[in-house]
């Protein structure tokens, strides 16, 4: 695939965004501590993961700075401004895959839905939280059925709160099983 370079949406002039998914700022006259006029080159910038494993960079102009989510800027440069309410979204689940017809613009609940369907979602025993995992789960709502157990007996047995079972039963926690 040949890379094509758009210009950042907002900086225009100081950095592009390729439709490979990298970012790179753009050759430019800046001032030294000295306030020396010097040439500033361009660079491909360097990529960091945030905190739900995506890749962003740093952003400036005029001394500020800012991070941004490649994804976002890849999007906004290819497919359009983001609207209102909406999401940058990945068709195929991979937050590292930010070329721009793997990108789309929908809303947060179209998203959980992917992150589930991609199995992407911290759900279940995924959940840092989890005290039980799948097996437990489906054993506790078979028990229950059978009404030879309590709901606390079944909370003592699994070492969770007669309340975390309360809530399995009742398809408020665990309700994909």
């Amino acid at each position: 695939m040949k890379e094509v370079w758009k210009n950042v949406i907002g900086y225009e002039g100081l950095y592009q965004v390729s439709n490979l998914g990298r970012v790179r700022s753009l050759d430019r006259i800046s001032r030294n501590r000295f306030s020396d006029k010097v040439l500033k080159k361009g660079k491909i910038l360097l990529q960091y993961i945030d905190k739900k494993n995506k890749p962003c960079v740093g952003l400036y102009i005029n001394n500020r700075g800012i991070n941004r989510r490649v994804c976002t800027l890849v999007a906004e440069a290819f497919l359009g401004l983001r609207p209102e309410g909406l999401l940058c979204c990945h068709k195929d689940g991979n937050p590292q895959n930010n070329i721009p017809k793997n990108l789309r613009w929908d809303t947060a609940k179209s998203n959980s839905q992917d992150m589930i369907k991609h199995g992407n979602s911290c759900r279940g025993e995924k959940n840092g939280h989890a005290k039980l995992v799948k097996e437990q789960v489906l054993e506790i709502k078979k028990k229950y059925n059978t009404g030879r157990y309590t709901q606390q007996q079944l909370g003592d047995e699994y070492g969770v709160l007669q309340s975390s079972i309360s809530s399995i039963i009742k398809g408020v926690n665990w309700f994909w099983l």
